[in-house]
């Protein structure tokens, strides 16, 4: 699994992990690479987190630890792909990964 974030301006980091991640986990991935990202990508300049509603994104513990760290999330309705442009991000990645046919994650 990936994890990884995009703005108009560039990419942040990525994290790459094994296994299905669950809300901890994806606390602990969202500690070290958000706000690097964030403070690369944005400045002091203000920003909306956004992300799918896949399990982990959804727990209230790490909804909790999000308003904790007073990251501003934007709130958006479930199955809306038109505001999700990393997914078209990941299929391009997959395509290209695949021609590429790598072997290890390196």
């Amino acid at each position: 699994m990936v994890w990884g974030c995009l703005v108009a301006k560039g990419v942040g980091n990525l994290h790459f992990f094994t296994g299905t991640i669950k809300a901890p986990d994806y606390i602990r991935v969202l500690e070290v690479n958000l706000r690097p990202s964030v403070q690369r990508l944005f400045g002091r300049r203000r920003y909306l987190f956004h992300q799918d509603k896949a399990r982990p994104h959804t727990a209230k513990i790490k909804k909790t630890w999000l308003r904790t760290k007073r990251v501003p999330v934007l709130e958006r309705p479930a199955a809306s792909p038109d505001l999700s442009p990393i997914g078209n991000f990941w299929r391009i990645l997959k395509r290209n990964m695949a021609q590429r046919r790598p072997r290890n994650i390196q």
